[in-house]
């Protein structure tokens, strides 16, 4: 292997990856024999691995390095399958010689999309991913078949502490589903059909408390009226958004029309509400109402005004229920940090079908490490009615996963994980049998 050199110069362009990959990986080549120089420069670059978050690099960049007689070691991690932006449809991509991807690695263009019409009707249709198709999608194979992707798990930033020795059993947990996270649009429907079935968990949040903070970016904060109704002692409750006008500084959607645009809740404008303003959040909810009959919106109410809280504060929670769901948009990662604390819990993750449309490290298997709904929810009741060999054979797959993959001791990410990573650079191609 060519000398090992890293640029990550301030600012850092990922936190996660500058606080908590690189250490570990420069603490762990130190200690093998495989140092990595730390660079600031990379037009002097010769002769290297050079390893690099994604945005360094431009197709200039990539171009120069190979030049130079760089091998590149992209770490590629955006909350989707798709390559970054700086080389996202460019086929200069295809020289980057490794790129550790932080997401599924998927299988084939073509895929499955949840359809949601103007009168919140769940349908399930055929999807082609990303936006310039076939173009981008021989950029993304090209990389497949010469095994240059290697799918990471993006682990959690406690890795370090202790497992618990006492986990409570499967008699004693509430057959709820329990969801976390930020208020994407399809959580949020996931979230509402898991009420409309008696399934979702009491203790269901979406943290949306930054975007009321001072401290957010003024084009992200939402209006003063409703900044100052989220932190008062009730919250920003649903009699609030029933009393008030809401002439408010939403940005990308006009959900406050006198006459109802039945556009706007289509799946193709998921992203105008994703992490958007509460007020919209019940007028939808009334719009779910009078389709499917009521819910109880005392529940909603706490779930929309949840706060962020501390891992052991999410471990407990997970701890009283079965299982813990997620649902965002067709391309992101299916199984972010939270899963991993699932799987720490003996808690079954919960995600859309078409999940399994991606391959993912550690290999992960339907009904073996988590179970999947249909995307157009019509099986939530069946799927969540598992037995006890069901919830043990899964979630003792999960947490063996955990401690073999995940649990760290000498360095923030696993000694185990580091060899992979140090050997898949070493061959420049993914060294995993199960993904060749």
């Amino acid at each position: 292997m060519k000398p090992l050199a890293l640029f990550d110069p301030a600012p850092v362009k990922n936190d996660y990856l500058s606080r908590y990959v690189f250490p570990a990986m420069i603490a762990y080549g130190a200690d093998t024999g495989r140092p990595i120089a730390v660079v600031d420069n990379l037009s002097e670059i010769k002769n290297s691995t050079i390893l690099l978050e994604a945005q360094h690099l431009s197709p200039q960049v990539i171009l120069q390095l190979k030049v130079n007689g760089n091998d590149i070691v992209s770490f590629d991690i955006n909350d989707g399958t798709f390559l970054c932006n700086s080389y996202y449809h460019r086929w200069e991509a295809t020289h980057i010689d490794l790129i550790f991807k932080y997401s599924g690695i998927v299988k084939d263009i073509r895929s499955t999309e949840l359809d949601i019409n103007g009168c919140l009707q769940y349908t399930i249709k055929p999807s082609v991913i990303w936006c310039n198709l076939q173009a981008d999608w021989n950029i993304y194979k090209t990389l497949m078949e010469a095994n240059k992707f290697v799918p990471c798990a993006y682990t959690p930033w406690d890795t370090q502490c202790s497992v618990r020795k006492y986990f409570t059993p499967f008699e004693e947990r509430r057959r709820t589903c329990l969801i976390r996270g930020g208020l994407h649009y399809l959580r949020y429907h996931l979230y509402l059909m898991l009420m409309r079935c008696g399934l979702a968990d009491k203790n269901c949040t979406f943290n949306m408390e930054p975007y009321h903070l001072e401290a957010m970016r003024e084009d992200l904060r939402f209006c003063s009226a409703c900044c100052a109704a989220y932190n008062s002692s009730e919250g920003l409750t649903y009699k609030y958004y029933k009393e008030n006008q809401h002439r408010c500084n939403q940005r990308n959607k006009a959900w406050q029309e006198r006459f109802f645009n039945k556009n706007i809740i289509d799946t193709p404008s998921l992203h105008l509400w994703n992490n958007e303003c509460l007020p919209s959040y019940y007028w939808l909810t009334e719009k779910f109402i009078e389709q499917y009959g009521n819910i109880d919106m005392l529940a909603v109410e706490k779930a929309l005004n949840g706060k962020s809280s501390s891992t052991d504060g999410l471990g407990k929670r997970l701890q009283e229920c079965m299982f813990y769901g997620d649902y965002k948009w067709q391309s992101c990662i299916n199984f972010p940090s939270r899963h991993w604390h699932s799987a720490r819990e003996k808690t079954i993750t919960l995600v859309p079908r078409r999940t399994n449309d991606q391959y993912y490290f550690p290999k992960t298997v339907d009904g073996d490490h988590y179970i999947t709904f249909s995307d157009d929810f019509s099986d939530l009741h069946k799927v969540l009615n598992i037995t006890k060999d069901q919830y043990i054979h899964i979630t003792e797959n999960c947490f063996s996963q955990y401690m073999n993959w995940i649990k760290s001791d000498k360095y923030t990410l696993s000694t185990k994980m580091l060899a992979r990573m140090f050997d898949s650079m070493e061959a420049l191609r993914c060294i995993d049998d199960q993904f060749e």
